[in-house]
């Protein structure tokens, strides 16, 4: 019996530790980066927890389109519970009673803020409903067999396809461009919702937006450098004892950030827009080309600047805002010109890169 009892704690000790350790970090990520949001959205006089809740209530595809960008944001946290290799494993060996009871009683404390959001918002009956709702379809999507990702044939005809091709891959395997995705697409309606409450249209809603769109976007900015500043430590020595030229690696390095980020503030200002004039829609779409690309270029010397410290992701998160409060301070200045003085900015930066030594 004391032998059942010891190996009972150490299956739940090793699932704890192997399984829902990385599954909680990587969830607690996107919580203090949802608390930042809300940190500026939500407030006394602005977005109340009450007035979520009447919106999701009034109109069900704004509930739909929400719940979608929450699973998309915890979705590879909840895949880990079903499809890491550690629980695999431990799966395969004798569990204790309520072992099999774990991974659900995980994802449900994943998707915790979802009821402490509605219940603020005054609906305790909605807000279980809700959880059990979201818990039972993250659940449905881990299980669903998705097809094994395969890393392509990197076709190297020269130096920087080949380190486009790399660095796409990277973001991909790392769910990154989920995340960021994801966190646009709430910077977007968050946008939306500044709009509409104050009734703008033209210059002044265009200007409004993307300054929402720059500083509330700053998590899906950090996912997509995160993960190309981890893998500079390792990419570029390679490249160096290859041959590659600094300019290229860099350039490579600029056109992958400025390509995702072009993506993801046309994809916040699509949703930022929602039921504006056309005319509205293609300025703030211009303004977002302009975003992105300034924003872009400015994420090579913030990566290159975060794999000088140990504390990386500290350092992505420190440079991501302090580019995206420079937007934003440009924009109230100067409107969407301000957008040419980022972009200038940037560009000067990016020039600035001087080849790493290496030891």
């Amino acid at each position: 019996m004391a032998s059942s009892r010891s190996g009972s704690s150490l299956w739940t000790a090793a699932w704890l530790r192997a399984v829902a350790g990385p599954a909680g970090r990587r969830a607690g990520a996107v919580w203090a980066s949802l608390a930042v949001v809300a940190a500026v959205v939500m407030g006394p006089t602005a977005l109340t927890p009450p007035s979520v809740v009447a919106l999701l209530t009034a109109s069900p595809g704004a509930a739909a389109l929400l719940g979608g960008l929450w699973l998309a944001l915890l979705h590879p946290a909840a895949r880990i519970l079903v499809r890491a290799e550690a629980a695999s494993f431990l799966r395969s060996l004798p569990s204790p009673p309520l072992g099999s009871a774990l991974p659900g009683a995980t994802l449900a404390l994943l998707h915790a803020p979802v009821p402490a959001l509605m219940g603020a918002g005054g609906a305790p009956r909605a807000a279980l409903l809700a959880w059990a709702g979201v818990t039972a379809l993250s659940a449905a999507l881990t299980l669903l067999p998705w097809p094994q990702r395969r890393r392509a044939q990197v076709a190297w005809r020269n130096a920087g396809q080949g380190l486009r091709q790399i660095l796409w891959q990277r973001l991909w395997s790392d769910d990154a461009l989920l995340r960021a995705a994801a966190f646009a697409g709430l910077a977007g309606l968050a946008a939306h919702l500044m709009i509409h409450n104050n009734q703008l249209f033209g210059p002044s809603a265009s200007t409004l937006g993307l300054g929402t769109v720059a500083l509330l976007g700053a998590p899906a900015w950090a996912a997509v450098i995160q993960p190309l500043a981890v893998v500079h430590r390792r990419l570029w020595p390679l490249c160096a004892s290859a041959g590659v030229a600094h300019t290229s690696y860099v350039a490579a390095l600029a056109v992958v950030q400025s390509a995702a980020m072009i993506a993801l503030c046309a994809l916040a200002s699509l949703l930022a827009t929602w039921g504006l004039p056309a005319g509205d829609v293609l300025r703030m779409l211009a303004g977002a080309v302009g975003l992105g690309l300034a924003m872009g270029l400015a994420a090579v010397p913030v990566a290159r600047w975060a794999t000088q410290s140990a504390t990386v992701a500290a350092r992505v998160l420190t440079g991501t805002l302090a580019c995206s409060a420079s937007a934003v301070l440009l924009l109230g200045l100067w409107a969407e010109t301000g957008l040419a003085a980022a972009l200038a900015i940037a560009v000067a930066a990016l020039l600035r890169i001087q080849e790493p030594v290496l030891c």
